[in-house]
């Protein structure tokens, strides 16, 4: 499934405040705010900007799912 923007602003709060860390997948181009990590070019962790956070949920609610 490919990100949206659309889905991403229907469910979060875009605010002036909001930083938005994301890879650089097509669908979250062009969001405020945004901060880009490319991992196809090897880059994971760029000063304060990462998405290992969300990687980090997505491993534990699969093995969550699947009884680890």
């Amino acid at each position: 499934m490919k990100p949206s923007r659309g889905f991403v602003k229907n469910h979060v709060d875009l605010g002036d405040e909001a930083q938005v860390d994301t890879d650089s997948s097509f669908g979250y181009r062009k969001l405020p705010n945004q901060s880009v990590v490319k991992y196809s070019a090897h880059e994971y962790v760029r000063g304060d900007v990462h998405a290992n956070g969300i990687e980090s949920m997505w491993s534990m609610f699969k093995r969550a799912h699947k009884g680890v």
